[in-house]
This record gives C-alpha cells, sequence and structure tokens, in this order.
C-alpha cells in the first residue's frame, strides 16, 4: 500500500502459494504455472503427503484386507479340532492324581493352524497394500504391522481416513467378529469344563 492508498503487488520471484501450500513463482501480476521442485521435495522429506483426489468408484478395500476381516473365523477351528469336555474330564482327572495333563487330540492341529493364520495375515496385508498403492492412495499403512492383524486394520483406516476419507469398514467386521467368536468360545469352553466338573462330583 502507496502513501495515496494504492495496492502494490510484490515484486516477482519465489512465493508460498496460499492456495496450494507449495513455493510457486509470482510474475508481479499473477501465479505462473511453475512450480519449486526443489520446495517440493523438502516437503516430501519432512513427511507432507499430497494425495491426489480418488473416484468413489475406486474401492479401497480390496479382496486381500476382506481375506484378514476372516481370520478370526479360522482362529476358532480348534473348538472343532478338540473335544473340550473329554479335555476337561482328563484334566480333573490329571489333577485328582496327581498326573500331568494329557496333550488333547487335535492340539498339535490347532498350533498348526495358528502358525499358518499368522503367515496369512501377513501375505494378505502385503497384497492388500500392494492394491491400494496401485490404485492411488500414497504410502498407505505399512504391511509389517500386520504381525497383529487388529493393529494393522486400525492403523490401515487411520491412514485411509486422512488420505481419501474412507476405508475403516474392515476394522469393525474385524472387530464385530473377533468379539463374536471370543463370545462363543467362551461359551463353549464355560459348559465344557462346567459339565465336565459336574460330571466328576456330583457323580461321585
Amino acid at each position: 500500500m502507496t502513501d495515496d492508498g494504492r495496492s502494490v503487488l510484490p515484486a516477482p520471484g519465489w512465493y508460498i502459494d496460499p492456495e496450494s501450500g507449495a513455493r510457486r513463482w509470482w510474475n508481479g501480476i499473477a501465479w505462473a504455472n511453475r512450480a519449486d521442485e526443489r520446495h517440493a521435495q523438502a516437503a516430501a522429506t519432512v513427511g507432507l503427503i499430497r494425495q491426489p483426489v480418488l473416484s468413489t468408484s475406486t474401492s479401497v478395500s480390496p479382496w486381500p484386507v476382506w481375506g484378514m476381516v476372516l481370520l478370526p473365523l479360522i482362529s476358532a477351528a480348534p473348538l472343532i479340532l478338540i473335544d473340550l469336555k473329554e479335555y476337561a474330564r482328563a484334566v480333573l482327572v490329571a489333577a485328582a492324581t496327581h498326573a500331568v495333563a494329557p496333550v488333547p487330540p487335535g492340539f498339535l492341529a490347532a498350533q498348526l493352524l495358528g502358525l499358518v493364520t499368522f503367515v496369512t495375515a501377513i501375505v494378505l496385508a502385503i497384497l492388500d497394500r500392494r492394491i491400494l498403492i496401485r490404485r492411488g492412495v500414497v504410502r498407505p499403512f505399512h504391511w509389517g504391522w500386520s504381525v497383529v492383524p487388529l493393529v494393522y486394520l486400525i492403523g490401515r483406516a487411520v491412514v485411509l481416513r486422512r488420505r481419501v476419507g474412507r476405508g475403516s469398514a474392515p476394522v469393525w467386521v474385524y472387530l464385530l467378529l473377533s468379539v463374536g467368536v471370543g463370545v462363543v468360545e467362551g461359551i463353549l469352553v464355560t459348559t465344557s469344563v462346567a459339565s465336565a466338573v459336574v460330571e466328576r462330583y456330583a457323580g461321585g
């Protein structure tokens, strides 16, 4: 602003564009279509991420993440492989005779299934991240966190929410399935143990 009240435009030079936040060339009258690549690289170095707008038709929940969501159902397989009531009886007998409780049939298969589930979660997370990158998501959550699937799904949902504004459905479905499976497991274990206790002490 000059003494007579007239506005004075800035001299030509590099300035921060208030709309984009990028450093652009001001030609003295308007912004030119020239961005400072050095500034863009510096911004990337300090962690600024520019996410292109994704179409609403572009899914950010590809099939691998839904495979991971279904893993709690696989973890419930030991309920089928192990006769819980018979195992509870064997434990009660071992406790009464001060013997070592036997390893239930199907225990080894259940342990092997747990290992397969662990590896499957990692593979699915790697595939999920690759698909997200191909679909245009910038730096999605790293698959390394999939050693704990819930942590990966939560982190994934947080990152996608910040990048594209959606993508939290898988973590909610996973939580619902986990809670449901946990409740069913708790009921089956409790009823099996209670039944074995009643049979042994009430009948004896």
